[in-house]
């Protein structure tokens, strides 16, 4: 006896229920012998009987009473194994409802999917619900919509649904017709295939909400082009998290997604992203159209591609690539934004990206580079940017990478500034659009027929150097340190120079200031107070004369004595101090810096040789036009009384030092505090245990284990 049972006052459907492989589908076909459905009225023929009982329409055969299942299609009712509740199909307003929660498939195996044909559908749109839970204990449901001849199928999943297609490998959790339309009831629905998530034969569209979309190969299959104007939470594959083999368009707010080998792969269309997107994760490509564009008009999250595959590993690839919208960091294994096939890349004035790394190249287009909007650094491990056209800077942008390929050559049109690795060039005539620091170790030209522009309500910071060839107009604000602008002026506001700041991290140095005493010899002196690179010959000849002079006065401690000395290598210190210990003695090493005059001692630097670690700067001064400069910019905003001692040496010594500088009489010296000023940061520590004493000759002896600007202070700095 064949049973059939159809719920519908407009539309009629009739579900079969097989088992393949233990696994279960519901399948909604086109055609069902004998038994008609038009405008509400359900007639049958062949000895079928129409039953209605409530909401219920059951048609049965010649046996019109009969609810036993003997076969179906001519299977066997054993092999097939199909038993189903009464309520697996209702009819809700305009939909026809296939209730997952009475789904209940047992046993049974072999039944053939492709011979199920079980719905006549006469209107011209079909609309079919899905709700409940279709985990089926484990095992889960499969359910494919078949094509459905001159009818648009509308797919409705309400809230709180589970379509959980993992009872074949290759299976999806749900499969629609070509131009079906899906939509979304609630952030809960799930759908989850142990093939693709959902796979549509044709384009799709998919709307409403949905809470996440997996799949064991694909998170979601488009045959042809897949538009999404809906919100979903989450798509993942593992294999793509979207293929689709037309085009991509969302104009919906998605959350992360991602794929084993691709997050968006469109192999035979464009990729267009018009409103928002999470995190985009491929192990070949974040996002690739195959042979078209990716244009990105919205906004999205970070951008990444890891594989390791020689190749592969690319964040955005297409013909071209357009951004308009705003994109997070973009990290790939090779290849951050890649243009193929003689095509460009474009951000446009409203785009707004990260930071763009990749493995070999940052930016690599075949065609040409055009930046008019605001990009972070653009690095790779071969080169930041490379254009086989031009590269080009626009609408007064500001662009940083790590490097230009040989073959890049910036156009003669750009209006922008560039800054390559930590050297910037000002093009053209620029207007900042924004705030701008030059960073310690940056420097920014202006050349010649060049200008920037600081509007009102813009600050240009300078920590670092500003070398101006060109014309800087100043309608804002500059800040700058201390020396910080080379060439010509700024014209307009002037530069304002900030105070020095307190870093409150320490710097301690403290020593017992070495031995005294011993025999002392004198290098050869420089002219005048010019300080003069120390050779090994020299130094080496003066420590055996200061062996021999500590020997004459019965002493263990050699002191060498270098006037107006400058670099010392690494190599020569060593030398030195291993003498002396062939010599059974302790080397000494004072520097002197002298004096304008050159007849008195202005820096006296001592250290042993035999700690030193690195090359060293030995010259320092109180007196030139350096430490003046940081003098008078202290006195300004200090209350206190000051002087400066310019060391040579920058950063560290590697050892503690001994200084001794002729002291400023006009100091109070009965609580000096000391303080390393940096130039570059603008700002200051103080030495936490400088040791410090006067001596009866005017100089002030202070150790410290740091080089640079050594500020010191009648007592802690009081800002005015």
């Amino acid at each position: 006896m064949k049973t059939r049972k159809l719920f519908s006052t407009m539309l009629a459907l009739l579900l079969a229920l097989c088992i393949i492989a233990g696994g279960g589908f519901v399948q909604v076909a086109y055609a069902l012998d004998d038994v008609t459905v038009d405008n509400g009225e359900v007639t049958a023929s062949d000895g079928y009987e129409v039953n209605t009982t409530g909401d219920a329409i059951t048609v049965d055969g010649d046996d019109t009473g009969g609810d036993e299942l003997d076969s179906f299609d001519g299977q066997p009712a054993a092999t097939a194994g199909i038993t189903a509740s009464q309520g697996i199909m209702q009819r809700s307003g305009d939909f026809v409802i296939i209730d997952l929660d009475d789904v209940d498939i047992s046993g049974g195996s072999g039944y053939t999917v492709d011979t199920i044909k079980n719905i006549i559908l006469v209107e011209d749109t079909a609309s079919i619900g899905i709700r409940g839970d279709g985990t089926n204990g484990g095992n889960g449901w499969t359910i494919i919509i078949e094509d459905v001849k001159d009818v648009n199928v509308n797919i409705t999943i309400a809230a709180g649904t589970t379509i959980l297609g993992t009872a074949l490998e290759y299976m999806p959790a749900l499969e629609v017709p070509f131009g079906a339309r899906i939509q979304g009831m609630g952030p809960d629905i799930t759908i989850t295939g142990r093939g693709n998530g959902i796979t549509a034969i044709g384009d799709l569209w998919i709307h409403g909400v949905i809470g996440s979309i997996t799949g064991g190969n694909n998170g979601i299959y488009a045959d042809g082009h897949l538009t999404i104007t809906g919100n979903i939470r989450s798509i993942s594959g593992s294999r793509d998290g979207i293929y689709a083999g037309g085009g991509v368009t969302t104009s919906g707010t998605l959350g992360d997604i991602s794929g084993g080998n691709n997050g968006i792969f469109a192999s035979g269309g464009d990729v267009s992203i018009l409103l928002m997107a999470g995190n985009i994760t491929g192990g070949m490509n974040g996002i690739c159209a195959k042979g078209g564009d990716v244009g990105i008009y919205g906004r999205i999250g970070n951008i990444t591609a890891t594989s390791q595959e020689e190749g592969s590993g690319v964040g955005i690839s297409g013909k071209n690539v357009t951004i308009r919208g705003t994109v997070g960091d973009i990290s790939a294994s090779s290849y951050g934004i890649l243009a193929n096939s003689g095509g460009d890349i474009t951000i446009s004035e409203n785009g707004k990206v990260g930071d763009v790394s990749g493995g070999i190249n940052g930016i690599d287009a075949s065609g040409n580079v055009v930046i008019k909007g605001t990009v972070g650094v653009i690095s790779g491990g071969t080169h930041g940017i490379v254009a086989l056209d031009t590269f080009t800077i626009d609408n007064n942008s500001v662009v940083y990478t790590s490097s230009l390929s040989p073959g890049t050559t910036v156009s003669d049109m750009s209006q922008g500034i560039l800054f390559v690795g930590n050297e910037g060039t000002v093009y053209g005539d620029v207007t900042l659009g924004g705030n701008l620091t030059v960073t310690a170790d940056q420097t920014l030209t202006v050349p010649d027929g060049a200008s920037l522009t600081i509007p009102s309500g813009v600050t240009l910071t300078n920590n670092g150097r500003i070398q101006n060839n060109g014309t800087i107009r100043n309608n804002g604000r500059i800040t700058s340190r201390d020396g910080g602008f080379r060439g010509a002026s700024p014209t307009g506001n002037p530069v304002q120079y900030p105070p020095p700041s307190y870093d409150n991290g320490s710097r301690s140095s403290s020593s017992d200031g070495g031995s005294s005493g011993g025999g002392t010899t004198q290098a050869t002196a420089a002219p005048a107070n010019v300080p003069v690179n120390v050779t090994q010959a020299a130094a080496m000849t003066a420590t055996q004369n200061a062996i021999a002079a500590a020997r004459a006065a019965s002493s263990t401690v050699a002191t060498v004595n270098f006037r107006n000395p400058g670099e010392i290598g690494l190599s020569t210190l060593q030398a030195m101090a291993n003498a002396a210990r062939q010599a059974g003695m302790t080397l000494r090493l004072q520097a002197d810096s002298m004096a304008a005059d050159n007849r008195a001692v202005d820096v006296r630097i001592t250290l042993n040789p035999a700690q030193s670690t690195q090359n060293l700067n030995l010259s320092a001064s109180t007196q030139n036009a350096g430490t003046t400069r940081i003098t008078n910019m202290f006195a300004k905003f200090f209350s206190n009384g000051v002087m400066t001692v310019s060391l040579g040496q920058q950063g560290g010594f590697g050892q503690t030092v001994t200084i001794a500088a002729k002291l400023n009489s006009d100091l109070n010296t009965d609580n000096l505090v000391f303080y390393v000023y940096d130039r570059t940061a603008n700002t200051f520590r103080q030495i936490q245990s400088p040791n410090y004493r006067v001596d009866t000759n005017g100089y002030v002896h202070f150790d410290t284990a740091m080089g640079g600007e050594i500020v010191i202070s009648d007592g802690a700095l009081q800002r005015r």
